[in-house]
């Protein structure tokens, strides 16, 4: 994954901060009253940077927003929300997304390459790791 980031001639280009990916997430089980901007926005702000959203109207199976997200941490699956004193899950899934450990869910690197579990004497099989090609 190459991550570029703007630099001006005022920046110094050994801090300029490589950490952050732009990605488009579907967010999956909003209640038709909640598929507002102003909710997408709170979910953005929620999972990283907020861009941008699509055109939220409460209509479609799922709300598209654009968020520059933290490569350091995984993947958000699911999101638990409380919004007016009702409480709910959504699920997620990217587009575009790139090689992402099936395991950890961190960006980069891929099952085989995992730090985390490396004491494990079993290897888990596919089916039972947390994290698969349904996210995308």
């Amino acid at each position: 994954m190459i991550i570029l980031n703007e630099v001006t001639e005022n920046d110094n280009p050994t801090t300029v901060e490589l950490n952050w990916c732009s990605l488009y997430v579907h967010i999956h089980g909003l209640p038709i009253r909640l598929m507002t901007r102003e909710i997408a926005e709170v979910i953005e702000n929620m999972l990283g940077r907020f861009l941008d959203s699509d055109h939220v109207q409460g209509f479609g199976a799922s709300v598209r927003v654009r968020v520059s997200l933290d490569i350091r941490r995984p993947l958000q699956r699911e999101m638990r929300l409380r919004i007016a004193g009702n409480q709910f899950m959504v699920t997620l899934t990217y587009e575009r997304l790139p090689n992402f450990c099936y395991r950890c869910g961190a960006l980069g690197h891929i099952v085989r390459d995992c730090l985390q579990g490396l004491d494990d004497t079993t290897p888990m099989k596919e089916t039972e790791l947390p994290y698969g090609p349904w996210l995308r």
